[in-house]
């Protein structure tokens, strides 16, 4: 009889890690610009996120890429989620 233990490792897929970096760098920002940038999606005011992410691009050229890609295709509840997690890290 043959026993042995298989180790499994479970990965993160690329969009996973993408979001914690992108979770990491909207928590770098002003509370206050990411509360903005929130509100914005919520109203689906679309001027005024492409406005905050204007800002954003002042302080993280790559993350203002990645939010307004999300934007181009629509995935207004995946910035919302991705802003959301920034609240869970800190509390």
């Amino acid at each position: 009889m043959i026993s042995g233990r298989f180790r499994t490792e479970v990965r993160d897929t690329p969009d996973q890690e993408r979001d914690a970096q992108t979770v990491a760098a909207l928590d770098a920002l002003p509370a206050d610009m990411v509360s903005d940038l929130e509100q914005a999606i919520l109203n689906i005011d679309l001027n005024r996120a492409a406005a905050v992410i204007e800002q954003i691009r002042t302080q993280d050229t790559r993350l203002a890429d990645t939010l307004q890609r999300y934007i181009d295709d629509f995935e207004y509840e995946r910035i919302v989620t991705l802003i959301q997690g920034t609240a869970l890290q800190d509390g």
